[in-house]
């Protein structure tokens, strides 16, 4: 039997799922379709999202190339403890630096750390392995620029991914190593798996697996090997992964492979924590009309990198 929203979301989320309009996601399929054949106008549209609000007082952005690749950095007023490079989520061919344009600016400002976003590109018309190559490059760019500096990788969902691939070393040797991630919902298996989260929040829960099987076609050029660690970084060498913090929504297809990661980096006798918001959806951390949950997730966050 299936589960209904109504028995499992917060009471933030169900009027999240229900703000939505009819029809969202055969726009979104649609749109990415058309993209696939040449014609990414609407899907541009789709992309640029709603504005966010203007980052807290006492935050300085600067945008700037960093490894030749567009970024934003928050900067707070406070002397910086430390840099996080973050990485948004979007499917690898949604949203950009402006989705957590609100996430890096209070992470900036309430943990008193430097904040780069990172506009990687996208697919379709930048496949795999455009997000990597760009990821990687900008981590080992900040690494270098911050000198002995706490650097972090922080991401959520597909970026999530993206921060697992480079932390892993899969991408490339680092030229030092990281002092942690921040995985929020991660995307780290892109193979065919099928996990009892991905049948329990298949309807009705924001993310579902159609939209994940389109993400992928558009991610993955044919030929590809969905287990190939820089694309799944579920079944990458986890035996030098540094401290990570790993947060799920427990109403998400991606939970299972969220608590399979942590499994592996426990067997892989690395130092994990994980933390399982109940009644959550996937995007709790950037989408609107989420605030206890966005409030819970930035106190967890600044708690774990002050530890």
């Amino acid at each position: 039997m299936p589960i209904l929203p109504e028995s499992v979301l917060s009471p933030e989320a169900l009027r999240f799922i229900r703000s939505f309009p009819k029809g969202t996601v055969r726009i979104l399929i649609r749109a990415i379709r058309e993209a696939q054949s040449g014609d990414p106008r609407d899907l541009n549209i789709i992309r640029a999202g709603v504005l966010p609000p203007p980052p807290p007082e006492g935050i300085d952005l600067k945008d700037r190339l960093v490894a030749g690749i567009p970024c934003r950095t928050y900067i707070p007023s406070a002397a910086p403890r430390a840099h996080v490079v973050c990485f948004h989520g979007g499917g690898w061919v949604l949203c950009g630096i402006h989705t957590v344009e609100h996430f890096c600016a209070e992470l900036a400002r309430a943990a008193e750390v430097t904040v780069t976003s990172v506009d990687y590109r996208l697919a379709p018309e930048n496949p795999f392995p455009a997000a990597v190559e760009d990821s990687y490059a900008v981590t080992c760019a900040i690494l270098a620029e911050e000198g002995a500096s706490p650097v972090y990788l922080c991401g959520d969902s597909a970026g999530g991914g993206l921060a697992a691939v480079v932390a892993s070393g899969s991408a490339g040797k680092l030229p030092r190593p990281l002092r942690g991630t921040i995985l929020f919902y991660p995307a780290v298996d892109l193979t065919d798996r099928v996990y009892p989260s991905t049948r329990d929040y298949e309807e009705g829960f924001l993310l579902s697996s159609k939209e994940m099987d389109v993400f992928r076609e558009c991610y993955l050029p044919p030929g590809t090997a969905p287990n190939d660690p820089c694309v799944s970084p579920l079944y990458a060498d986890l035996s030098a992964f540094p401290d990570t913090l790993v947060i799920n929504a427990a109403c998400d297809i991606l939970l299972d492979q969220g608590t399979e990661f942590v499994r592996r980096l426990q067997a892989a006798n690395r130092p994990v924590r994980q933390l399982i918001y109940e009644g959550a959806l996937h995007t709790f951390l950037t989408a609107p009309r989420h605030p206890l949950t966005f409030a819970r997730a930035l106190a967890d966050t600044t708690a774990w990198l002050r530890k």
